[in-house]
């Protein structure tokens, strides 16, 4: 089976990518960068030196993430991208979050399936570029992806990935399966399955559930357990997995914005072991209050 790595706003940039295949080796069939999305007309600096050749490692297999409603922007953002070295992009219609769904972008955009048919006309026009598409339920209901179904064949993708949620619910609330299977059954395009995957369990519940996947994407999971696509929870490597991306964050932050940036990743990493010392970890005000509770954390896991 395999796995793709979700694209998460604010944590799986380049450095946590690049942490993760120098640890975990070759077990992510592809990275996902986060959206790229334009303001004020312009590109956003940290968009173009996430996907940069020079930061992502060699062995990275990435695939840029474009959010936009507007075809002209989406157009100008996919233009760019192949500029930079890339044959795949993948269209964003799932981001939840409200900031962006009252803009008809991301699964904003599902309950407007003539914005989506434009949308997808015009990234059609262009050349040497293949595409996938990242894709919820719907925006209110849980049956909208119906009218986005049959535009798919517009950008003929290489694959859909889909969380079976609305908009609405964002992260929480049931998954809903039986929605899930109709796409499944009726999508004559590769359907990779994405949502709530947090152990082997889950992978393998998925895929027996739905033999003919693609694929099964992880978001949150592999910030919890970046070993699990591989089976591997052991100490040792979440330990190396951690200083690499310590290391990298280092090179990019100051000293306050590091602790604000690793506290961010501490709020998932290990989620379910000693709570006492990852409190210690999250309430760390400068570095090296922050290195302290770090280092009690590691000894009393036994990884120092």
């Amino acid at each position: 089976m395999k796995i793709f790595a979700a694209p998460l706003q604010g944590f799986t940039d380049y450095v946590w990518r690049n942490a993760h295949r120098m640890v975990y080796g070759d077990c992510i069939w592809r990275y996902y960068s986060p959206f790229m999305r334009l303001e004020k007309g312009n590109f956003r600096k940290r968009d173009l030196r996430d996907i940069s050749r020079d930061n992502n490692a060699e062995d990275v297999k990435l695939v840029p993430q474009v959010l936009a409603c507007a075809s002209a922007d989406a157009v100008k953002i996919v233009a760019k991208i192949v500029e930079m070295g890339y044959e795949e992009v993948d269209v964003n219609l799932g981001c939840p979050f409200p900031p962006v769904t009252r803009k008809h972008q991301g699964a904003g955009m599902l309950p407007y399936v003539d914005e989506v048919a434009d949308l997808f006309k015009a990234l059609a026009t262009m050349t040497g570029v293949r595409y996938s598409v990242k894709m919820r339920l719907g925006m209110e209901s849980a049956d909208e992806w119906t009218g986005i179904l049959p535009l798919l064949d517009i950008l003929c993708p290489a694959h859909v990935s889909v969380h079976p949620r609305t908009a609405r619910q964002q992260y929480g609330g049931e998954i809903d399966y039986k929605q899930f299977a109709k796409f499944y059954s009726l999508s004559k395009w590769p359907v990779v399955y994405n949502g709530d995957v947090r152990s082997a369990d889950d992978v393998t519940r998925v895929e027996s559930s739905f033999p003919g996947l693609h694929g099964i994407m992880i978001g949150r999971g592999l910030l919890m357990e970046p070993g699990l696509s591989l089976n591997d929870y052991s100490i040792e490597m979440k330990k190396r997995f951690y200083d690499h991306l310590f290391s990298g964050y280092s090179k990019i932050y100051d000293e306050h914005q590091l602790v604000l940036k690793m506290h961010a990743f501490w709020e998932y990493f290990m989620s379910g072991e000693d709570r006492k010392l990852r409190k210690k970890i999250l309430k760390s005000r400068n570095l090296s209050d922050y290195e302290v509770a770090v280092k009690a954390f590691w000894m009393a896991m036994g990884a120092i």
